[in-house]
């Protein structure tokens, strides 16, 4: 039997994988982790992080991954994009969140050249830029250390912003899927958008009932 790997997007599934995830042997999850905990488990053995644009910044300015969960397994944080320095956080990123300790690895420009030609080819369009998680799916099928894994996709809605080739993306992914007996597409939930909203109500009010409470054990000190 091979061991199991498993790339966990950021929208909700359409059943509880918790388990499945959790008891996985390689369990990698992308950026700001949305979909953590609830049907798709905890496990995360590796951080892959957009470490360019509006998105990068937002990660350091808000040192989003301090706000995340613990993740006890993490061992390596990955940066998906091949940019010039002046325009690569990677370092920012590391430091914000206190991610110091861990591996790190960044794709070549390679990958990043094949993958934008990949989807240039397929979308007639001249410029295109990858979402995080199409990058790392690539990343994962080229690799030979993966080979010996079983793949399995969960989580990917994509329904992405307009700069990225969602459509394209997901023809691509789901082509893969058909033609490889090692990876594997999970569908997600109907109702991803909604779940996430009510998760999101959740968080923020589990914060502000925490935050009220330590408030008032300063006040009756």
């Amino acid at each position: 039997m091979k061991p199991r790997l498993i790339i966990v997007g950021n929208a909700l599934l359409k059943k509880d994988l918790s388990k499945f995830i959790d008891s996985s042997d390689f369990v990698i999850r992308c950026n700001d982790c949305i979909s953590f905990g609830g049907n798709t488990g905890t496990k995360t053995d590796v951080l892959c992080i957009r470490n360019n644009g509006a998105p990068a910044l937002k990660f350091i300015k808000n040192k989003s991954v301090n706000k995340l969960p613990r993740f006890p397994n993490l061992s390596e944080v990955w940066f998906p994009r091949f940019v010039l320095p002046e325009f690569d956080y990677k370092d920012q990123i590391i430091s914000s969140n206190g991610l110091h300790g861990l591996r790190y690895r960044s794709f070549s420009k390679e990958l990043n050249e094949k993958v934008c030609e990949n989807i240039r080819i397929e979308s007639k369009r001249e410029i295109v830029v990858p979402s995080t998680g199409f990058l790392l799916i690539n990343y994962i099928l080229e690799e030979p250390e993966f080979n010996c894994y079983d793949k399995f996709i969960a989580g990917f809605s994509f329904e992405m912003s307009f700069e990225h080739s969602s459509n394209i993306e997901k023809n691509i992914v789901i082509r893969l899927c058909n033609d490889r007996s090692d990876l594997h597409f999970v569908p997600v939930s109907r109702f991803w958008k909604v779940e996430r909203i009510f998760k999101k109500f959740r968080v923020i009010k589990n914060y502000l009932i925490r935050l009220f409470k330590k408030k008032l054990s300063i006040f009756y000190k």
